[in-house]
């Protein structure tokens, strides 16, 4: 039996470090070129980037899976689907977060400089 897709609403990138998520919304399904995946760049139409607030829920869920693996950082990869279900997909734990940052002029390096000042190293 064939694979069948569900269409997806977004895709939501959600940098995790130590305890805190950073994420964004990629609304990649209205172009042919990124429906299916957003990696496969329209650079003459790209995609809108917003900030995203995951539910309190997903984001313990997430959590406790960072912690099973044993990690305080890294990028988790989620689909949400036009009914507001959650499919994780991927967590890479080098993390990056730059396109989040420069999209939604997110604060992640100020986070992350305050956390390793607090540090007292």
């Amino acid at each position: 039996m064939p694979l069948r897709r569900k269409p997806k609403n977004s895709e939501l990138r959600s940098f995790y470090f130590h305890g805190e998520f950073f994420t964004y919304a990629i609304l990649s399904q209205n172009n042919a070129k990124t429906s299916i995946d957003f990696r496969n760049y329209d650079n003459d139409k790209p995609n809108r980037c917003v900030p995203f607030v995951l539910c309190n829920d997903y984001c313990r869920k997430l959590t406790s899976l960072m912690q099973k693996l044993g990690l305080d950082t890294g990028s988790c990869d989620i689909l949400v689907d036009k009914n507001d279900n959650y499919y994780f997909l991927e967590v890479n734990p080098a993390g990056q977060f730059g396109y989040g940052v420069f999209m939604c002029n997110e604060n992640i390096e100020k986070f992350i400089a305050n956390y390793l000042i607090n540090m007292n190293l």
